[in-house]
């Protein structure tokens, strides 16, 4: 299967929190893609991260970071409330309007965390009809099913026939590894050897 990752064209990717997009650093530099962040993702350091490391891949005006509290996200959820899943559905379809891409990249439904689950469903909903943009979904953790740990930017096994795989240059390995190591601090703290 040819990977997304050779071609040239239109990308929007849409992370539900900030620090996501590490796993695809590689492809975004690469691609100079856009990027839409639907929320703070817990705090203002991870935030703050984020901007770091896509700044270190020129990508900051190419960035909209809503700054939704990640908390929202759940309120909503517990209280039935669509109104703010409508306004993340207009954020992407604006995004979308702007950027026209031919490629959505997004979270993918792994049964981890609700907001990453969610993030599928809000791009194909702003998308509106099927067709207009290939759509891909991003792995990024989801608990191992023997208990032991997390799997990390892996696709279920169930799917590994379908997965694309994007193979960096020496100098974007260096790079996305430098990213890790340097501006992503939250994500070592958080996840610990499982990041590497």
């Amino acid at each position: 299967m040819a990977s997304p990752g050779m071609t040239a064209a239109r990308r929007l990717f849409v992370f539900s929190h900030p620090n996501h997009e590490l796993g695809m650093f590689g492809l975004l530099g690469r691609a100079q893609a856009h990027v839409l962040i639907l929320s703070d993702g817990g705090g203002a350091e991870r935030v703050r991260q984020s901007r770091r490391g896509l700044q270190r891949l020129g990508l900051e005006d190419r960035t909209t970071f809503l700054d939704v509290p990640e908390t929202a996200f759940y309120d909503a959820l517990l209280r039935q409330d669509r109104k703010l899943f409508d306004d993340y559905v207009g954020a992407v379809r604006e995004a979308i309007e702007r950027v026209d891409p031919e490629e959505v990249y997004c979270d993918a439904v792994e049964h981890y965390n609700p907001g990453h689950d969610m993030s599928l469903p809000i791009v194909w909903a702003a998308l509106g009809s099927p067709g207009r943009s290939r759509v891909f979904e991003v792995p990024l953790i989801h608990e191992r099913s023997d208990g032991d740990g997390y799997r990390v930017q892996q696709v279920a096994p169930s799917l590994i026939e379908r997965r694309h795989l994007v193979p960096l240059t020496p100098e974007e390995t260096t790079r996305k590894t430098e990213a890790r190591d340097q501006v992503y601090t939250d994500l070592q703290a958080q996840l610990g050897a499982d990041v590497l």
